[in-house]
């Protein structure tokens, strides 16, 4: 396995987490909101060194999270509401959003329409 032409072991971990993203068929097990999720991976060092997005600059970016779920008949509040509360396709297009908005080079789906209509 390799990533932009070099062997998996000779990537630093911290990198290889920023450009590698799973995104489960499950619903995700979390406590919080989408929202604290989102900032919760943006505090990881991984998603800082590789100049990933703060909430800020994802408003205004092109594919922000937010404009993702949007076109995926997201509401903004469901961004605030606990996961439990979230219905399972719903749960799965926001962990979708959150992933690819983190522009990762690789994206890893573990069935992932397997809930979404």
């Amino acid at each position: 396995m390799s990533l932009e032409g070099q062997p998996w072991t000779d990537i630093p971990p911290a990198y290889w987490r920023s450009q590698v993203v799973w995104v489960s068929q499950d619903r995700p097990t979390l406590t919080g909101t989408p929202r604290e999720f989102y900032m919760q991976l943006l505090n990881y060092r991984s998603h800082r060194q590789s100049g990933a997005h703060n909430e800020e600059q994802d408003l205004q970016q092109p594919s922000t999270r937010m404009e993702i779920a949007q076109e995926w008949n997201i509401s903004a509040k469901t961004w605030d509401q606990p996961w439990n509360d979230i219905s399972g396709g719903e749960a799965q297009r926001l962990s979708l959003a959150i992933a690819l908005s983190l522009e990762p080079k690789v994206l890893l789906l573990d069935e992932t329409t397997s809930s979404v209509r």
